[in-house]
């Protein structure tokens, strides 16, 4: 019986099974003494591959290769959602496809294996912003807490800061005890007009204010939400305005 796999909201036809390689990277730096200590740095995660076994079967042998063509040309749609889970996804990319003709088959059952790519190895949700966006009112210098995420792995979240007058300083911190970062931008001259929007993207690393790159002004760090857990954000702004926090839960 097929499982059904979607690639780019397309079905793989004749899906039989799902296996997976997510392994990580260990980086041993060694300490130039005399014993020769070695340092071992904190572990990366490796890009995520995910193999697909299937078979096609068809009454005919044309129609098998009818079949093939079809899949064949349905993976090549560069990098697109892979889908096995109805509430989540992985941004893939085909690596390697391989029908093969069985001795005795004339063709009609074609088993095949097929490989993706996952170079960003999380999950994410099937939802763009699978918890709902946190939009408050911040007082000119006041600081408040905002948003919980769920997920398991640490989630980059957009910020959005839109000035109801004119803005030189804005200051988050996500004070979370996994976290405890912050990221300022500041700009005394000229300063950002009322209605004018300040966007700090955390999973692209970039700043821009009104469109235009506003990371010569930045000083901090970029940083992510813990997964499932309060995320208090400390904001300090010269202005009042709103903050519109959005992020998409992710999952090892």
């Amino acid at each position: 019986m097929a499982i059904s796999i979607t690639f780019g909201g397309v079905t793989i036809t004749g899906a039989q099974t799902w296996s997976q390689s997510l392994e990580n990277r260990v980086e041993a730096v060694t300490i130039p003494r005399a014993d020769g200590e070695l340092i071992n740095s904190s572990p990366k995660r490796n890009a995520r591959i995910v193999t697909i076994a299937g078979i096609i079967t068809a009454a005919t042998n044309t129609l098998a290769r009818t079949a093939l063509n079809t899949l064949e040309a349905a993976i090549e749609n560069n990098r697109q959602n892979l889908t096995l889970f109805d509430d989540r996804y992985l941004n893939a990319v085909k690596r390697s496809f391989r029908p093969s003709y069985p001795i005795g088959f004339q063709a009609r059952v074609i088993p095949y294996t097929l490989d993706f790519f996952c170079d960003d190895p999380y999950f994410y949700s099937t939802s763009d912003d699978s918890s709902s966006n946190a939009v408050s009112v911040v007082a000119a210098g006041d600081t408040i807490t905002v948003t919980t995420t769920a997920g398991n792995a640490p989630t980059p979240p957009i910020l959005t800061y839109t000035p109801s007058g004119a803005l030189t300083i804005c200051r988050i911190q996500n004070s979370n005890t996994a976290v405890n970062k912050y990221i300022q931008w500041y700009r005394p001259i000229p300063t950002l007009a009322s209605g004018s929007l300040l966007v700090i993207n955390m999973k692209t690393k970039t700043v821009t204010v009104s469109g235009v790159n506003g990371l010569s002004d930045t000083l901090g760090d970029f940083w992510d939400y813990a997964p499932d857990d309060d995320n208090q954000l400390l904001i300090t702004v010269d202005a009042a305005g709103t903050l519109d926090t959005e992020w998409t839960d992710r999952w090892y």
